[in-house]
């Protein structure tokens, strides 16, 4: 299929050599500042044309939105983006009518839809992954914002030269943990951080491209700030989904993240990552990362990093033994501008894909957190046990609280209590109730604060009570702080605007229905008086008709 994703859903279109390609974006929050200006960078990285080791096809790759924005802010509605071909020859594919290419899609779409694009690879060429960098660079700003996420990628092996990958290596963390795009870039086309090796990368791409052939790599991607808890249990596994993305990929051949498999050969006691507790962030963190931030299938808010295995390019210009579609024997050499390894380019995909995924998560837990904060369940596992939340509030505040005790048991139709408190700023018991199956409690801040409010079972020894409350009382956005342009701000200032929107409707429905019952008023008062003139006009034709005919009369003359 053509779509990819969740809540944040990708849909592209296009072929290598009609007139564009682009993308369809649904799922995106309203209110994000969005231009051409944000998207266009990813697309400039990608872009061929830019150097000796990528195909010498010339395309600017200039984005342009379509739909769902309006004056540089998304509207939550499906933003459209196209990208228009320019330097296409759909006359260098020919041969590809008679003969399919060796290892390329030419044989398996003509097997499967009956029918294959004329020129290029059409919808496996690599020109499509234009809608998914656009699409990439969109989720990016998302997570930029939400939690300043961070996500690198860089050439890490070229044919049999590598940079060692190993998760037990200083340097190879140290990069993981500090390296840039703009370093990345720097370096050169190759995107390559490690000096030792980037210049045998380029030879290696530069000796295959001069013998018209080509050669394979690794791409790897670091993933910084990841907020904890993105990912699903069992088949929607995060470094699940991260592997879909990534193997979508045209050329793409193996998937591996932390460890990989290099962690088959460290003993259980070596690849276990110890949990410590970190004063600077105040939460637990690992020593060791060979779980690759993620685990049980779920961030833990580590750096994330995989790496990405891309083949030869399957069309060279070198003549190859073949077949035609009819199977006669022959020799194709394409006459395609193609890249000798297409590695170097995939770099801003794979971070484009890396970033889809984790907006897609990120707006699956954000619903998950807003749909758990309408009806808050707090569990009281242990006997002689206690829950306590807390809410910031300001003086003068109110905070209303509501809630009902149960047992999870369904059999069990025993009457529950718990004793219920609220705490101040200042550890001072504003209110405590004991033996409640159920309650609504209001206080009012005195100061400005975090209020504590405890549910206890600290006098039974019921192991299995459940609370169900509600709260109700005032959120705080500081709209100055920059961030708090965030998904959560962004719905609030949604519903605010719809309020707004339905207070104008009414208004607007009064109005109608006056100005209607006056126009109906008008209307019968202008019928009535019409027929009352009417009827004075006849009366007065009639009487003038009367008064001059006595003029004609004749009078007898006695």
């Amino acid at each position: 299929m053509s779509s990819f994703g969740t809540l944040f859903r990708v849909t592209t279109y296009g072929e290598s050599h009609c007139k564009s390609v682009g993308c369809i974006v649904d799922g995106c929050p309203p209110g994000l500042r969005l231009t051409e200006d944000d998207i266009q960078p990813q697309l400039t990285r990608r872009r061929p044309g830019q150097s000796k080791l990528s195909t010498p096809r010339n395309e600017a790759d200039a984005v342009e939105i379509q739909s769902g924005t309006e004056n540089g802010v998304t509207l939550g509605s499906p933003i459209g983006m196209i990208v228009r071909n320019k330097d296409h020859r759909p006359g260098d594919y020919s041969e590809t009518d008679l003969y399919p290419r060796p290892s390329h899609a030419d044989y398996t779409y003509i097997q499967k839809y009956g029918l294959k694009s004329g020129s290029g690879g059409g919808r496996s060429s690599a020109r499509e992954t234009i809608g998914r960098v656009a699409a990439g660079a969109i989720a990016e700003k998302i997570l930029k914002q939400v939690n300043n996420v961070e996500i690198v990628a860089f050439v890490s092996s070229i044919g049999e030269i590598s940079m060692n990958r190993s998760a037990q290596d200083s340097t190879f963390r140290n990069v993981l943990g500090n390296i840039t795009r703009d370093e990345v870039d720097a370096v050169g086309p190759i995107r390559c951080p490690d000096a030792a090796v980037r210049d045998e990368m380029v030879k290696v791409i530069e000796k295959y491209r001069d013998a018209k052939d080509s050669i394979g790599g690794v791409v790897t991607c670091v993933i910084r700030n990841c907020p904890i808890g993105l990912g699903e249990p069992c088949f929607d596994k995060l470094e699940a989904k991260l592997a879909h993305a990534m193997l979508s990929l045209p050329a793409t051949k193996g998937f591996e993240f932390g460890s990989g498999f290099a962690g088959t050969a460290i003993p259980g006691s070596k690849h276990n990552d110890p949990f410590f507790y970190d004063e600077n962030s105040k939460r637990l963190r690992t020593k060791t990362n060979n779980s690759g931030g993620i685990q049980g299938g779920i961030s833990n808010g580590e750096n994330i990093y995989f790496s990405v295995a891309f083949k030869s390019a399957a069309t060279i210009s070198q003549e190859q033994e073949t077949a035609t579609y009819q199977g006669k024997p022959g020799i194709l050499a394409a006459r395609g501008r193609h890249d000798p390894s297409v590695t170097p380019r995939a770099v801003p995909i794979v971070e484009a894909m890396a970033a889809i995924v984790l907006c897609d998560e990120f707006l699956i837990q954000q619903a998950r957190k807003s749909t758990r904060a309408l009806l808050e369940m707090s569990q009281i596992d242990n006997p002689y046990g206690k829950q306590c939340f807390f809410e910031t509030l300001k003086a003068n505040d109110e905070l209303a609280i509501s809630f009902q005790v149960g047992s999870r048991n369904p059999h069990n139709s025993e009457q529950y209590e718990v004793d219920f408190y609220m705490v101040s700023p200042q550890d001072q018991v504003l209110l405590k109730k004991t033996k409640l199956d159920h309650g609504d409690e209001t206080i009012k801040a005195r100061s400005d604060g975090k209020y504590q409010y405890c549910f206890s079972n600290e006098r039974s020894g019921k192991p299995d009570l459940d609370v169900s409350f509600n709260i109700h009382g005032v959120v705080y956005v500081d709209i100055n702080d920059p961030k708090a342009d965030t998904l959560d701000y962004a719905i609030q200032r949604l519903s605010q605007l719809t309020d707004e929107v339905k207070a104008e409707q009414g208004y607007l429905v009064i109005r109608e229905r006056t100005h209607r019952n006056t126009a109906e008023s008008t209307n019968s008062r202008v019928k009535w008086w019409s027929v009352f003139q009417i009827f004075v006009v006849a009366a007065n034709s009639l009487f003038q008709i009367y008064y001059l005919k006595r003029f004609f009369e004749v009078k007898t003359v006695v």
